[in-house]
Formats: C-alpha cells, sequence, structure tokens
C-alpha cells in the first residue's frame, strides 16, 4: 500500500522522505486538507514510466509485440504486454 503523507510533513521532511522514495522505490502520496495532491518518485520510477507511456502510445509497437506474443502461442495480457515492454527497455540499456 502506498505510504501517505500530509504535505506539512512532507514539507517539514523533503530530504528525508526522497531518500525514502529512492530506497524503497515506492511512491509516495501527499495530501493536503486529507485530499491526495502529489506523488513523490524517484526520477528512475519517473523514467520507466514514461517510457511505457511512450510505448504504449505507439499502437504500431504495441501491435508488434502483441503479434510476436501470438505466433509464440503465448496469451497476450496487459501483463504479459506490459513484461515484455519492461524487458525490451532492459535490453536497450
Amino acid at each position: 500500500m502506498r505510504r501517505t503523507v500530509p504535505f506539512s510533513e512532507a514539507q517539514a521532511n523533503l530530504s528525508e522522505l526522497v531518500d525514502e522514495v529512492i530506497a524503497t522505490r515506492q511512491p509516495l502520496e501527499i495530501t493536503r486538507g486529507g485530499a491526495p495532491v502529489a506523488v513523490l518518485l524517484s526520477t528512475a520510477d519517473y523514467a520507466a514510466l514514461a517510457e511505457t507511456l511512450n510505448i504504449l502510445s505507439d499502437a504500431e509497437l504495441v501491435r508488434d509485440i502483441s503479434q510476436g506474443q501470438e505466433t509464440q502461442g503465448e496469451d497476450v495480457t496487459t501483463d504479459s504486454l506490459l513484461s515484455s515492454l519492461d524487458s525490451a527497455r532492459r535490453g536497450c540499456r
């Protein structure tokens, strides 16, 4: 479960919270007046999220990955597609 902290706590302890997010690789939800207003996440997680969104926005690439999985006799699910995208992303580094 995602940890949640009030804005005032995040403001007072930002350095420690940044260290926590980097160490745990878990996003931190920040609230104001009890309502979620922001999320703190590591740059590595942000980059991975942005890259995944970029790949998923490329319909041709998603189709190619799906067709490749079907050719190999795999069921194409959202989880299997995201796993393939993650593997491909790690292989490109």
